[in-house]
């Protein structure tokens, strides 16, 4: 039996434990459980109160301390050595908001706390809706305060109208949408990233660099620049801090573990306290000026292939792309890390390579020439040469729409005739027909179908051509013209001789 009692007694210690403190978890680790003690005005001060209903002031300390604690319901009793209970956090704006005001420890200004202690009793009885028959204390101090000009009354008035516009406190947030700089050069500078910060409350940045290392503010965050000329072909280590910090103001509610004397209730009680809060987001990164010599080359020759299409990737989410040129590429904005190589798109002529060149950029040291190879394309046939030429030079002539259709008719290609003859790849094996569709300027349209066949190795037996022949123009026979002309003055001769005879014979005649 007293090993049960005991595991009974045990059990309900830690129950208690565990209920206390978790809710003391729960109200920003108020005391779970206090004492009030009261103290009559007249005996802290000399000072009248100004405003009264007939009934004497108290002044209420947590026991044992200096710690002020304001009464929450003015009609009952004033607590005089009582246990309270921790009932909650207050969350009333309009109350938090006087109290984080009002005076929390025992500084002898009275007066203020007088002052706050009836801002609280009047703001409490307007929002809760004030009753004729619990409220007539509070109602004949609002009235008092009302209806006095002096300076006191002014403020306590000024308490109450702030209450009732309170707004609910926010908590703090900070964060940043990543905690890595990355450098890249942009001129005179290497400038990072831009970090996006979210915070509810304003934010500090502070950076820390190579000498003239600063910040710059940019819509909704920051960047860091850092001098190139700082950096004397070196590299160096950025760091920057975001922080940001505010107080909270909590109100806590105690209610009496008893009944007062005569049945009646004590008055609830509530302290405040203002707590401090920060936070702070550190971010890092390093600029490494050591350049990378990134070569693409034939894999059978060793020398530089022109157009591949390369993408270089590193830590801290650098990415650049380039196409090959005819000479080794040379990257100075590389940063530390680790880093991977990958052609995107091969070059004319070449099998895309499928290989990945990974390498480590460390600050201060070189990094060896970085070197990608491409094979050639296996066995590719030779193209189909078409060519438009002159019937009588045999020189290519320009300005021809020509069109090439395969057995089925279905077109293959169009193109316009050029000053070099037409290159055509990767012709499927088969018979194709070229046709003229428009003739070039100067020359007849070709009407023949230039037939050809594609062989199983995709090549054709010589040079595919289709002849145009110059256009002719027609000049007027001059030897009809003078036939024509004789015969017709021969014919007027003629008649005018006629003529001439048949008058000398009328007149013989006659």
């Amino acid at each position: 039996m007293k090993i049960k009692s005991f595991l009974k007694k045990t059990t309900k210690i830690i129950f208690a434990f565990l209920m206390v403190f978790g809710f003391a978890a729960q109200t920003n680790a108020a005391s779970s459980s206090l004492n009030f003690t009261k103290v009559n005005w007249s005996t802290k001060t000399s000072e009248r109160v100004p405003f009264s209903p007939g009934e004497e002031f108290h002044i209420k300390y947590v026991t044992g301390t200096s710690t002020y604690a304001y009464c929450n319901d003015y009609p009952f009793k004033t607590p005089e050595g009582v246990d309270y209970n921790l009932s909650g956090e207050i969350t009333d704006p309009g109350k938090v908001y006087i109290l984080s005001k009002a005076p929390k420890t025992d500084t002898g200004n009275y007066m203020e706390y007088y002052k706050y202690q009836v801002a609280y009793w009047i703001y409490e009885m307007d929002v809760r809706g004030a009753d004729s028959s619990r409220d007539i204390s509070v109602i004949e101090l609002k009235n008092q305060v009302n209806s006095s000009n002096s300076a006191i009354a002014s403020e306590i008035r000024a308490l109450v109208n702030g209450a009732k516009s309170a707004k609910a406190q926010t908590g703090l947030t900070l964060s940043t949408d990543t905690t890595r700089l990355t450098f890249t050069k942009e001129g005179n500078y290497y400038v990072s990233n831009t970090v996006k910060v979210n915070s509810s409350d304003t934010y500090n940045v502070t950076v820390n660099g190579p000498s003239g290392t600063v910040k710059e503010d940019v819509n909704g965050g920051f960047r860091v620049k850092v001098p190139v000329s700082s950096l004397n072909g070196l590299s160096g280590t950025v760091t920057a801090s975001v922080s940001a910090s505010k107080t909270l103001n909590h109100a806590y509610l105690y209610k009496p573990t008893v009944k007062a004397p005569s049945g009646r209730t004590y008055q609830d009680m509530t302290i405040a306290t203002s707590e401090p809060v920060s936070k702070k987001v550190d971010l890092s990164g390093s600029i490494s000026t050591t350049s990378v010599t990134i070569s693409k080359a034939d894999a059978t020759t060793g020398e530089e292939v022109e157009g591949a299409h390369l993408r270089l990737e590193c830590d801290g989410g650098y990415v650049k792309e380039w196409t090959s040129g005819k000479e080794a590429t040379v990257i100075t904005d590389v940063p530390e890390g680790h880093c991977k190589l990958t052609e995107t798109m091969a070059p004319e002529g070449y099998e895309l390579s499928t290989e990945t060149v990974e390498f480590d950029v460390v600050a201060g040291k070189v990094t060896a020439k970085q070197t990608m190879l491409n094979k050639p394309v296996k066995n590719e046939p030779a193209p189909v040469v078409i060519s438009k030429a002159d019937a009588t030079t045999g020189e290519e002539v320009p300005g021809a729409k020509l069109e090439l259709r395969n057995e089925k008719g279905e077109l293959v290609e169009a193109w316009v005739s050029g000053e070099e003859p037409h290159k055509i790849r990767g012709l499927e094996p088969g018979k194709y027909f070229l046709t003229e569709t428009l003739a070039p300027e100067g020359y007849e349209l070709s009407t023949e179908t230039v037939e050809f066949t594609v062989k199983e190795d995709g090549t054709v037996d010589g040079k595919v051509v289709m002849y145009n022949k110059p256009e002719t123009v027609e000049v007027p026979n001059t030897s009809s013209f003078k036939t024509i002309t004789t015969s017709l003055i021969g014919l007027l001769v003629i008649g005018l001789g006629s003529i001439v005879i048949y008058r000398n014979y009328k007149k013989n005649e006659e």
